[in-house]
């Protein structure tokens, strides 16, 4: 068993509504941080992860499984809660656009809308 971490991206509460108030684009223009969350909602296998939105994902689950296909799992059923263990507040089902850290190798792997992809 290998111990990986989701990280999700953290929308400060002062932000929380910005999609509501100014759209989407707006959303991105005025927040570093949903501009991180909305090019990760829509990452695709061929796109480059931009480095630049990595401090905007934080720490929310650590997570005892044997690869990243069963961490997708456990943290979407939810169905094997000794497994998983929150780090923090917040956090949600894991989806497309989190990354999950294989803290044994160092490796990071985003998930895309099939799969996942290692961000350099």
């Amino acid at each position: 068993m290998k111990t990986f971490i989701v990280k999700q991206v953290k929308i400060p509460e002062a932000e929380a509504e910005f999609p509501n108030e100014f759209g989407w684009s707006g959303a991105e223009e005025r927040s570093p941080a949903w501009k991180a969350k909305l090019e990760g909602m829509h990452f695709r296998k061929d796109d480059e992860f931009n480095l630049e939105n990595l401090p905007h994902f934080k720490d929310c689950f650590k997570v005892q499984a044997e690869n990243l296909d069963q961490v997708f799992r456990i943290t979407n059923l939810w169905d094997d809660m000794d497994s998983v263990q929150r780090i923090g507040e917040g956090g949600h089902s894991t989806s497309v656009g989190d990354i999950i850290v294989d803290t044994e190798t160092g490796k990071s792997h985003i998930v895309c809308g099939f799969g996942f992809k290692e961000v350099a």
